[in-house]
């Protein structure tokens, strides 16, 4: 007696996913990754299921929207600064989850390889793959620049930059100055509300990009993973979408909450495949289908 076992709408559309993604015709991968990529890795989101950036935002009263804005860090720096030694130190010794890894381990059979674009600051896509085919649309916590700022310059966090008061981790008792005019550096990140971000960084990031996604405007195929991306803040669903359009591209949007592809989205995408699971979920279900 043979039993056939009908797969579920996940492992439907994952095998659709690794249909699209082991087509020889595909010669290179673009992913598209917002905060749920982290969430896997233990990484808290700002918001849905995995909220929870920093445990002491809670008790303070504070949301993440306001912490994670220039005027903030201005007006309360002590609590500010305790704020982002809480987050780089966490993105800094969280190692990526295997999902990085087997999506990079897909574009290897691609002749154009793959670039990631991701609204995340925690620098993790750099720590997987070659660091010229990363865009970070909203700059990296790695990275500091002058508050003011006095000029374009952009330099890496040294791990004792930022310290903490051991009895009250809430407070920072040191914090970086600017080595060019003295006053307050900042985090080289796009914040809320915030007009003096130096893009020089994510200018150079998006250039390179521009250039390598010109060999899929004639015949060359592309396929476009997004994952992780939110509503609230959908930069990265909004250029994933964009993409698939202008380049006559496949879309995969996998997302543990917000997985739906509207007929709006999907018009003039050559393909559109919904994943509703989490970033590692859905890598390892595909992975089985390649």
């Amino acid at each position: 007696i043979s039993v056939i076992l009908k797969m579920d709408e996940f492992e439907q559309q994952c095998k659709a996913a690794a249909d699209i993604l082991k087509d020889p015709e595909i010669e290179g991968i673009i992913i598209g990754s917002g905060a749920g990529m982290g969430a896997d890795a233990g990484l808290g989101t700002y918001r849905g299921q995995n909220a929870g950036v920093w445990p002491p935002l809670e008790k303070l009263g504070i949301e993440y929207t306001e912490i994670a804005n220039p005027q903030f860090l201005r007006e309360d720096p002590t609590t500010g600064w305790a704020f982002f030694h809480f987050t780089t130190g966490k993105y800094r010794d969280t190692p990526p989850h295997e999902g990085y890894n087997i999506v990079n381990k897909w574009s290897q059979s691609k002749p154009l390889g793959l670039f990631s674009l991701t609204s995340n600051v925690d620098g993790h896509w750099r720590r997987v793959m070659s660091a010229d085919r990363v865009v970070e649309i909203h700059g990296s916590l790695q990275y500091l620049q002058c508050s003011t700022p006095c000029g374009d310059y952009i330099w890496e966090l040294q791990t004792d930059d930022i310290q903490v008061d051991p009895e009250s981790p809430e407070k920072a008792v040191k914090s970086p100055n600017c080595p060019h005019c003295g006053v307050s550096a900042r985090p080289n990140v796009l914040l809320f509300s915030d007009a003096r971000w130096v893009s020089d960084r994510f200018d150079e990031q998006q250039q390179r990009f521009m250039s390598w996604k010109r060999q899929f405007e004639g015949k060359k195929k592309v396929a476009i993973i997004e994952v992780g991306a939110g509503l609230a803040v959908p930069t990265i669903r909004q250029k994933c979408v964009e993409l698939a359009k202008e380049l006559r591209a496949p879309l995969i949007r996998i997302n543990l909450e917000h997985s739906a592809i509207d007929s709006r989205e999907a018009m003039g995408v050559k393909a559109a495949i919904e994943i509703k699971a989490t970033a590692l979920q859905a890598f390892k279900e595909i992975d089985n289908h390649m």
